[in-house]
């Protein structure tokens, strides 16, 4: 027990609170999409429910690895977490957070690649 003390979260912690926030920042996107531009579409008010339990429900605990790699893409974690989260109900449909922060960390990995790729062919072309 701490007296007097805060606990601090773990960075997996963090990083799963900072998704959750940007979840249901999208969940509330998709839901206003849904009943004003889009009422006669059931796709957007579905993103929205599943985005919604995808917010509200359960924290996952992270291993290691996990935590390491979105470390390594904290700089664009918001753009990738934005990203993956519009696929929701329409591409795809995880089953909890720990499947969606798969889908962000297949996406980082994705754009390594092709950053990659790019890069490679311009030394190739010296």
């Amino acid at each position: 027990m701490f007296i007097g003390k805060k606990a601090t979260p773990n960075q997996g912690e963090v990083f799963v609170a900072i998704i959750k926030s940007i979840i249901l920042e999208t969940a509330d996107w998709r839901e206003n999409v849904a009943q004003k531009r889009y009422p006669n579409d059931r796709r957007n008010s579905a993103a929205a429910g599943i985005l919604f339990a995808l917010a509200n429900g359960p924290s996952p605990e992270l291993p290691a690895e996990t935590v390491a790699k979105l470390a390594e893409c904290r700089n664009s974690l918001t753009r990738l977490t934005m990203d993956a989260a519009r696929t929701v109900g329409f591409r795809v449909r995880p089953i909890g957070l720990a499947e969606f922060i798969s889908l962000i960390l297949a996406l980082a990995a994705d754009e390594a690649a092709e950053i990659e790729r790019v890069f490679s062919g311009v030394e190739a072309g010296r």
